[in-house]
């Protein structure tokens, strides 16, 4: 029994960190939802130009799936990916990420 007093701090800490993560983290200034191929916008608003890029990549390269979110960063919005997202397709979709600025 004397591991059960650690073991109880340290899952108290970790949902405590969880917690205050949730809580102090910046939401994203948009995100669009990949579905079966096709991108929808989720939250926030994007430039028609960049929405049709995305359109197209997902198409060319059959990304069926996964999210891409614009997440505030000091030198500007920066653009975060799911898993699902393969990584060999993130600097396509930064490739054209400035015809949403």
């Amino acid at each position: 029994m004397d591991w059960l007093r650690p073991a109880a701090t340290a899952l108290a800490l970790a949902i405590l960190v969880a917690i205050l993560w949730r809580f102090f983290r910046t939401p994203p200034v948009f995100e669009i939802l990949v579905q079966n191929g096709v991108p929808s916008v989720r939250r926030g608003r994007v430039s028609g130009r960049f929405f049709a890029e995305v359109e197209l990549i997902c198409k060319t390269w059959s990304i069926p799936g996964g999210t891409i979110r614009g997440v505030p960063g000091p030198s500007g919005t920066r653009l975060v990916f799911s898993r699902e997202i393969a990584a060999e397709h993130h600097q396509r979709f930064r490739n054209v990420w400035h015809l949403g600025e």
